[in-house]
Protein backbone atom coordinates (compact mmCIF):
# COMPACT_ATOMS: atom_id res chain seq x y z
CA UNK A 1 0.00 0.00 0.00
CA UNK A 2 1.46 3.25 -1.20
CA UNK A 3 1.92 5.95 1.36
CA UNK A 4 -0.35 9.00 1.08
CA UNK A 5 0.99 12.03 -0.85
CA UNK A 6 2.42 14.63 1.49
CA UNK A 7 0.10 17.54 2.18
CA UNK A 8 1.50 20.87 0.91
CA UNK A 9 -0.40 23.84 2.25
CA UNK A 10 -1.23 26.67 -0.27
CA UNK A 11 -1.40 30.20 1.02
CA UNK A 12 -4.71 31.93 0.24
CA UNK A 13 -4.56 34.59 -2.55
CA UNK A 14 -4.09 37.99 -1.18
CA UNK A 15 -6.17 41.01 -2.31
CA UNK A 16 -3.14 42.43 -4.13
CA UNK A 17 -2.60 39.23 -6.08
CA UNK A 18 -6.23 39.09 -7.18
CA UNK A 19 -6.20 42.73 -8.32
CA UNK A 20 -3.00 42.10 -10.25
CA UNK A 21 -4.52 39.09 -11.97
CA UNK A 22 -7.65 41.08 -12.89
CA UNK A 23 -5.57 43.85 -14.44
CA UNK A 24 -3.52 41.39 -16.45
CA UNK A 25 -6.71 39.79 -17.79
CA UNK A 26 -8.17 43.16 -18.83
CA UNK A 27 -4.93 44.18 -20.52
CA UNK A 28 -4.85 40.89 -22.43
CA UNK A 29 -8.46 41.47 -23.61
CA UNK A 30 -7.66 44.98 -24.79
CA UNK A 31 -4.77 43.68 -26.85
CA UNK A 32 -6.92 41.08 -28.57
CA UNK A 33 -10.12 43.19 -28.99
CA UNK A 34 -10.82 44.33 -32.60
CA UNK A 35 -11.21 48.13 -32.99
CA UNK A 36 -14.74 49.31 -33.88
CA UNK A 37 -13.81 51.60 -36.77
CA UNK A 38 -12.84 48.92 -39.35
CA UNK A 39 -16.30 47.40 -38.92
CA UNK A 40 -17.94 50.80 -39.33
CA UNK A 41 -15.97 51.52 -42.49
CA UNK A 42 -16.80 48.08 -43.87
CA UNK A 43 -20.48 48.65 -43.14
CA UNK A 44 -20.46 51.99 -44.93
CA UNK A 45 -18.70 50.47 -47.94
CA UNK A 46 -21.21 47.62 -48.13
CA UNK A 47 -24.17 50.02 -47.90
CA UNK A 48 -22.65 52.24 -50.58
CA UNK A 49 -22.04 49.28 -52.92
CA UNK A 50 -25.59 48.01 -52.44
CA UNK A 51 -27.00 51.50 -52.93
CA UNK A 52 -24.94 52.14 -56.06
CA UNK A 53 -25.85 48.72 -57.48
CA UNK A 54 -29.51 49.59 -57.06
CA UNK A 55 -29.17 52.96 -58.76
CA UNK A 56 -27.13 51.70 -61.69
CA UNK A 57 -28.56 48.28 -62.44
CA UNK A 58 -32.14 48.43 -61.22
CA UNK A 59 -34.99 50.47 -62.69
CA UNK A 60 -35.60 53.73 -60.85
CA UNK A 61 -39.18 52.67 -60.01
CA UNK A 62 -38.11 49.41 -58.33
CA UNK A 63 -39.07 48.96 -54.70
CA UNK A 64 -35.41 48.43 -53.76
CA UNK A 65 -34.31 51.78 -55.14
CA UNK A 66 -37.29 53.52 -53.56
CA UNK A 67 -36.55 52.06 -50.13
CA UNK A 68 -32.79 52.62 -50.19
CA UNK A 69 -33.08 56.24 -51.34
CA UNK A 70 -35.73 56.93 -48.72
CA UNK A 71 -33.31 55.73 -46.03
CA UNK A 72 -30.17 57.39 -47.43
CA UNK A 73 -30.95 61.07 -48.24
CA UNK A 74 -28.48 61.25 -51.11
CA UNK A 75 -28.69 64.67 -52.81
CA UNK A 76 -29.52 64.83 -56.51
CA UNK A 77 -29.32 68.63 -56.79
CA UNK A 78 -28.10 71.30 -54.39
CA UNK A 79 -29.56 74.79 -54.79
CA UNK A 80 -27.95 77.51 -52.68
CA UNK A 81 -26.90 74.94 -50.10
CA UNK A 82 -30.30 73.22 -49.91
CA UNK A 83 -30.41 69.70 -51.29
CA UNK A 84 -33.14 68.05 -53.31
CA UNK A 85 -32.81 64.36 -52.55
CA UNK A 86 -32.69 61.53 -55.03
CA UNK A 87 -35.79 60.11 -53.37
CA UNK A 88 -37.70 63.36 -54.02
CA UNK A 89 -36.69 63.17 -57.68
CA UNK A 90 -37.90 59.57 -57.91
CA UNK A 91 -41.21 60.49 -56.27
CA UNK A 92 -41.72 63.30 -58.77
CA UNK A 93 -40.80 61.01 -61.68
CA UNK A 94 -43.30 58.42 -60.47
CA UNK A 95 -46.02 61.07 -60.25
CA UNK A 96 -45.26 62.38 -63.74
CA UNK A 97 -45.29 58.86 -65.17
CA UNK A 98 -48.61 58.12 -63.44
CA UNK A 99 -50.16 61.27 -64.89
CA UNK A 100 -48.76 60.51 -68.34
CA UNK A 101 -50.26 57.02 -68.22
CA UNK A 102 -53.62 58.47 -67.21
CA UNK A 103 -53.66 61.24 -69.80
CA UNK A 104 -51.92 59.56 -72.76
CA UNK A 105 -53.38 56.09 -72.90
CA UNK A 106 -52.34 54.38 -76.11
CA UNK A 107 -49.61 56.90 -76.92
CA UNK A 108 -45.87 56.93 -76.30
CA UNK A 109 -44.94 57.49 -72.68
CA UNK A 110 -41.97 59.68 -71.73
CA UNK A 111 -38.69 57.82 -71.29
CA UNK A 112 -36.41 58.06 -68.25
CA UNK A 113 -34.46 61.05 -69.52
CA UNK A 114 -37.65 62.99 -70.23
CA UNK A 115 -39.09 62.13 -66.83
CA UNK A 116 -35.86 63.11 -65.09
CA UNK A 117 -35.65 66.41 -66.94
CA UNK A 118 -39.24 67.31 -66.11
CA UNK A 119 -38.89 66.17 -62.49
CA UNK A 120 -35.72 68.20 -61.92
CA UNK A 121 -37.27 71.26 -63.57
CA UNK A 122 -40.40 71.02 -61.42
CA UNK A 123 -38.45 70.47 -58.20
CA UNK A 124 -36.03 73.31 -58.92
CA UNK A 125 -38.98 75.62 -59.62
CA UNK A 126 -40.60 74.61 -56.34
CA UNK A 127 -37.40 75.02 -54.33
CA UNK A 128 -36.56 78.37 -55.94
CA UNK A 129 -40.07 79.67 -55.23
CA UNK A 130 -39.80 78.41 -51.64
CA UNK A 131 -36.49 80.24 -51.16
CA UNK A 132 -37.78 83.44 -52.77
CA UNK A 133 -41.01 83.26 -50.75
CA UNK A 134 -39.00 82.81 -47.57
CA UNK A 135 -37.09 86.01 -48.35
CA UNK A 136 -40.45 87.81 -48.50
CA UNK A 137 -41.82 86.08 -45.36
CA UNK A 138 -44.47 84.31 -47.41
CA UNK A 139 -45.75 80.93 -46.25
CA UNK A 140 -48.79 78.68 -46.49
CA UNK A 141 -50.53 78.52 -43.13
CA UNK A 142 -52.17 75.42 -41.73
CA UNK A 143 -55.61 77.03 -42.10
CA UNK A 144 -54.93 77.87 -45.76
CA UNK A 145 -53.79 74.32 -46.46
CA UNK A 146 -56.85 72.87 -44.71
CA UNK A 147 -59.23 75.21 -46.56
CA UNK A 148 -57.68 74.24 -49.91
CA UNK A 149 -57.93 70.58 -48.99
CA UNK A 150 -61.63 70.87 -48.13
CA UNK A 151 -62.22 72.75 -51.38
CA UNK A 152 -60.64 69.86 -53.27
CA UNK A 153 -62.42 67.23 -51.18
CA UNK A 154 -65.87 68.77 -51.57
CA UNK A 155 -68.61 66.49 -50.29
CA UNK A 156 -66.43 63.36 -50.28
CA UNK A 157 -65.67 61.64 -46.99
CA UNK A 158 -62.04 61.44 -45.88
CA UNK A 159 -61.81 57.81 -46.99
CA UNK A 160 -63.43 58.54 -50.35
CA UNK A 161 -61.08 61.46 -50.91
CA UNK A 162 -58.01 59.33 -50.13
CA UNK A 163 -59.28 56.67 -52.56
CA UNK A 164 -59.75 59.33 -55.22
CA UNK A 165 -56.17 60.56 -54.69
CA UNK A 166 -54.83 57.05 -55.12
CA UNK A 167 -56.88 56.57 -58.28
CA UNK A 168 -56.23 59.94 -59.92
CA UNK A 169 -52.69 60.72 -58.76
CA UNK A 170 -51.33 57.55 -57.22
CA UNK A 171 -50.45 59.29 -53.94
CA UNK A 172 -51.63 59.16 -50.34
CA UNK A 173 -53.18 62.09 -48.49
CA UNK A 174 -49.98 63.21 -46.77
CA UNK A 175 -48.03 63.26 -50.04
CA UNK A 176 -50.82 65.18 -51.74
CA UNK A 177 -50.97 67.82 -49.01
CA UNK A 178 -47.23 68.39 -48.57
CA UNK A 179 -45.75 67.55 -51.97
CA UNK A 180 -48.49 68.80 -54.31
CA UNK A 181 -51.02 71.11 -52.68
CA UNK A 182 -48.69 73.10 -50.40
CA UNK A 183 -46.16 73.94 -53.19
CA UNK A 184 -49.07 74.90 -55.46
CA UNK A 185 -50.55 77.27 -52.88
CA UNK A 186 -47.14 78.80 -52.18
CA UNK A 187 -46.58 79.36 -55.90
CA UNK A 188 -49.96 81.10 -56.15
CA UNK A 189 -49.15 83.31 -53.17
CA UNK A 190 -45.72 84.17 -54.56
CA UNK A 191 -47.19 84.93 -58.00
CA UNK A 192 -49.66 87.41 -56.46
CA UNK A 193 -46.76 89.02 -54.61
CA UNK A 194 -44.66 89.34 -57.78
CA UNK A 195 -47.50 90.83 -59.83
CA UNK A 196 -48.21 93.43 -57.14
CA UNK A 197 -44.56 94.20 -56.42
CA UNK A 198 -43.43 97.67 -57.43
CA UNK A 199 -39.84 96.41 -57.39
CA UNK A 200 -40.40 93.43 -59.68
CA UNK A 201 -42.57 95.44 -62.07
CA UNK A 202 -40.70 98.76 -62.07
CA UNK A 203 -39.00 98.20 -65.45
CA UNK A 204 -42.27 97.28 -67.18
CA UNK A 205 -44.09 100.24 -65.64
CA UNK A 206 -41.29 102.59 -66.74
CA UNK A 207 -41.57 101.28 -70.32
CA UNK A 208 -45.33 101.88 -70.28
CA UNK A 209 -44.98 105.40 -68.84
CA UNK A 210 -42.39 106.34 -71.45
CA UNK A 211 -44.72 105.12 -74.19
CA UNK A 212 -47.59 107.17 -72.78
CA UNK A 213 -45.43 110.31 -72.73
CA UNK A 214 -44.55 109.79 -76.39
CA UNK A 215 -48.21 109.30 -77.32
CA UNK A 216 -49.15 112.50 -75.47
CA UNK A 217 -46.42 114.27 -77.47
CA UNK A 218 -48.18 113.30 -80.70
CA UNK A 219 -46.27 110.24 -81.84
CA UNK A 220 -48.28 107.60 -83.71
CA UNK A 221 -49.92 104.93 -81.56
CA UNK A 222 -49.05 102.13 -83.98
CA UNK A 223 -45.39 103.14 -84.20
CA UNK A 224 -44.99 103.16 -80.44
CA UNK A 225 -46.67 99.76 -80.18
CA UNK A 226 -44.33 98.30 -82.80
CA UNK A 227 -41.25 99.69 -81.05
CA UNK A 228 -42.42 98.47 -77.65
CA UNK A 229 -42.82 94.97 -79.05
CA UNK A 230 -39.06 94.89 -79.65
CA UNK A 231 -38.33 95.48 -75.95
CA UNK A 232 -37.27 92.82 -73.48
CA UNK A 233 -40.86 92.48 -72.27
CA UNK A 234 -43.98 90.94 -73.75
CA UNK A 235 -46.06 93.68 -75.38
CA UNK A 236 -49.09 93.26 -77.60
CA UNK A 237 -52.35 95.02 -78.43
CA UNK A 238 -53.36 96.99 -81.49
CA UNK A 239 -56.82 97.69 -82.85
CA UNK A 240 -59.42 96.08 -80.57
CA UNK A 241 -62.39 97.04 -82.72
CA UNK A 242 -65.53 98.20 -80.95
CA UNK A 243 -65.52 97.32 -77.25
CA UNK A 244 -68.87 97.17 -75.48
CA UNK A 245 -69.36 99.01 -72.20
CA UNK A 246 -71.14 95.95 -70.82
CA UNK A 247 -68.25 93.55 -71.47
CA UNK A 248 -65.14 95.54 -70.62
CA UNK A 249 -61.91 93.61 -69.89
CA UNK A 250 -60.51 93.86 -66.37
CA UNK A 251 -59.23 97.35 -65.61
CA UNK A 252 -60.60 98.95 -68.76
CA UNK A 253 -63.36 100.87 -66.99
CA UNK A 254 -61.51 104.08 -67.89
CA UNK A 255 -63.10 103.74 -71.34
CA UNK A 256 -66.46 104.74 -69.88
CA UNK A 257 -65.24 108.29 -69.29
CA UNK A 258 -63.18 108.64 -72.47
CA UNK A 259 -64.20 110.62 -75.54
CA UNK A 260 -63.31 110.33 -79.20
CA UNK A 261 -59.62 110.81 -80.05
CA UNK A 262 -58.49 110.58 -76.44
CA UNK A 263 -55.80 108.53 -74.73
CA UNK A 264 -55.78 107.09 -71.23
CA UNK A 265 -52.95 107.31 -68.71
CA UNK A 266 -51.15 104.07 -67.87
CA UNK A 267 -53.72 101.69 -66.35
CA UNK A 268 -52.56 98.89 -64.05
CA UNK A 269 -54.47 95.59 -63.98
CA UNK A 270 -53.63 92.38 -62.14
CA UNK A 271 -51.07 91.23 -64.69
CA UNK A 272 -50.64 94.10 -67.18
CA UNK A 273 -50.10 97.82 -67.72
CA UNK A 274 -52.37 99.20 -70.46
CA UNK A 275 -52.63 102.37 -72.52
CA UNK A 276 -55.98 102.85 -74.26
CA UNK A 277 -56.85 105.12 -77.16
CA UNK A 278 -60.46 105.77 -78.25
CA UNK A 279 -61.10 106.75 -81.87
CA UNK A 280 -64.89 106.63 -81.95
CA UNK A 281 -67.83 106.23 -79.54
CA UNK A 282 -71.25 104.93 -80.49
CA UNK A 283 -74.19 105.08 -78.07
CA UNK A 284 -74.24 105.92 -74.37
CA UNK A 285 -74.38 104.18 -70.99
CA UNK A 286 -74.34 100.38 -70.95
CA UNK A 287 -75.04 100.36 -74.69
CA UNK A 288 -71.95 102.41 -75.54
CA UNK A 289 -69.39 101.00 -77.96
CA UNK A 290 -65.80 102.28 -78.02
CA UNK A 291 -63.55 101.88 -81.04
CA UNK A 292 -60.39 101.17 -79.08
CA UNK A 293 -56.70 100.70 -79.63
CA UNK A 294 -54.52 99.33 -76.87
CA UNK A 295 -50.93 98.78 -75.96
CA UNK A 296 -50.70 95.99 -73.39
CA UNK A 297 -47.48 95.63 -71.38
CA UNK A 298 -47.45 92.25 -69.65
CA UNK A 299 -45.98 92.19 -66.16
CA UNK A 300 -43.07 89.97 -65.27
CA UNK A 301 -44.38 86.59 -64.21
CA UNK A 302 -43.14 84.02 -61.75
CA UNK A 303 -41.33 82.05 -64.46
CA UNK A 304 -39.21 85.06 -65.37
CA UNK A 305 -38.42 85.88 -61.75
CA UNK A 306 -37.51 82.27 -60.97
CA UNK A 307 -35.34 81.95 -64.10
CA UNK A 308 -33.46 85.10 -63.15
CA UNK A 309 -33.05 83.78 -59.61
CA UNK A 310 -31.74 80.40 -60.79
CA UNK A 311 -29.30 82.09 -63.18
CA UNK A 312 -27.84 83.96 -60.21
CA UNK A 313 -27.91 80.98 -57.81
CA UNK A 314 -25.34 78.38 -56.90
CA UNK A 315 -26.61 75.19 -58.50
CA UNK A 316 -24.85 71.81 -58.29
CA UNK A 317 -26.36 68.92 -60.23
CA UNK A 318 -25.01 65.69 -58.78
CA UNK A 319 -27.25 63.33 -60.74
CA UNK A 320 -27.88 64.34 -64.33
CA UNK A 321 -29.56 61.25 -65.75
CA UNK A 322 -31.18 57.98 -64.70
CA UNK A 323 -30.15 54.77 -66.44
Amino acid sequence: MEPDQPFIPVAPATADALESARRMTQARRKKTKTPWWPKAILGIVVVFIVWWYGLVYLHWSSRFVQVVTSVIPFPAVVLNGESITYHAVLEKMALLLWLAQKQNEGTRLPDNDELLSKALHALLQERAIAQLADEEDLAVTRDELQAARMNQQGSLSDKEFETQLQTSLGVDLNTFLNKILRPYLLAQKFEAHVLASSTDQSAVRTLAEQAQIRISAGQLFGTILEQAQHSAFKVDGGDQGYVSASTLPEGWSALLSMRENSTSPVIETTDTFVILAVEDVIGTGVDAQFHTKAIVFHKRGVDEVVKEYLDQSTLKEIIKRVE
